[in-house]
């Protein structure tokens, strides 16, 4: 009944700023902690609790106090200006200009907390691609939490079963299992070996046009 999509590296190419913004905070926070800048590009699009629990691997035992004072500091770096310098995959427009002619209802998910997804709203002017944007209430129900997808179906009022979520990390795959619904993966090529998998959302677009009917009521 719907197709759900990922924000952050799936409609936006936000990955890069997510990642500085991270280290930079982490720079800030923990000081000289040792922990490569290649590592946060590898685990940025790991669930926060995951990423912070990997630092162990390099002798870092994060304080819960810590945590929050990180995203507090990368918050600050998610800045209008910064996002500015973020673009909306041109591709993206004409995904959902697709589906709104099949008649297909669809919606945005995103683990993004809601004091950076306002600034992200505000700058790119997210409700041009759609009108609902689901995101965590809180701390602690981010993926592989499956609570935005049901949250998402819910409101959209779509059925697991016939629904799909469009993301970019193996952790988005994950979290639509536990909904139960489908998965579709878009530009990270790690996903190829999961299932089902395409190099952009042009590539998408051209599926959707054939297989759209199949989330349809």
């Amino acid at each position: 009944m719907g197709v759900i999509f990922d924000l952050d590296g799936t409609l936006i190419n936000s990955i890069p700023l997510h990642t500085t913004a991270l280290y930079k905070a982490m720079n800030k926070v923990l000081g000289n902690h040792g922990v490569p800048l290649d590592f946060i590009k590898r685990e940025i699009r790991f669930p926060s609790p995951i990423l912070f629990d990997d630092l162990r691997g390099f002798g870092i035992d994060i304080s819960r106090s810590e945590i929050i004072e990180i995203l507090d500091e990368r918050r600050r770096y998610l800045s209008e200006e910064n996002v500015r310098k973020v673009k909306i995959f041109s591709s993206a427009f004409d995904v959902v200009r697709l589906l709104d002619r099949k008649g297909v209802r669809y919606c945005i998910a995103t683990a993004m907390y809601t004091k950076d997804l306002e600034v992200f709203e505000k700058v790119l002017k997210l409700r041009r691609l759609s009108k609902v944007i689901i995101n965590p209430p809180a701390f602690g129900y981010e993926k592989p939490n499956p609570f935005i997808l049901n949250r998402s179906m819910e409101v959209m009022r779509m059925r697991p079963e016939s629904s799909c979520y469009v993301g970019d990390s193996p952790y988005d795959l994950i979290t639509a299992n536990r909904a139960g619904m489908h998965f579709m993966g878009v530009y990270n090529k790690a996903l190829a070996r999961l299932g089902v998998f395409f190099e952009n959302l042009e590539r998408l677009k051209d599926y959707l046009k054939v297989s759209a009917e199949f989330f349809k009521d």
